[in-house]
């Protein structure tokens, strides 16, 4: 095979537009409030840092729960996180806010 046409072969090989994407999904923000601050966040199950707080996490549904002694209406709930997103969630003395993003 002659150089040129073995540079032409890996130029095609190599060609960017003609590859699918194999970039990893964007990862998503949730951040976790409270009022008052300071309340414990937990986050599928796992206990985690304390409010306010912003996670990187990844795509999907994922269970959000806030702990303290003044905040008894914020048990765990089903939270979806769009890819490359930015979810914000926030938790009162009432229970938690209204959020499109809650799954029943």
């Amino acid at each position: 095979m002659l150089p040129t046409r073995k540079i032409a072969a890996c130029c095609l090989l190599l060609w960017p537009a003609s590859l699918p994407s194999q970039r990893p999904p964007q990862p998503s923000k949730l951040t976790v409030t409270s009022t008052p601050a300071a309340a414990d966040i937990g986050i599928d199950g796992k206990q985690m840092k304390q409010t306010p707080f912003t996670f990187y996490v990844s795509a999907g549904n994922h269970s959000v729960s806030v702990t303290s002694p003044g905040l008894k209406k914020c048990p765990a709930r089903q939270l979806l996180v769009p890819a490359g997103s930015a979810v914000t969630v926030n938790c009162t003395e009432q229970g938690w806010d209204a959020n499109p993003n809650w799954r029943s």
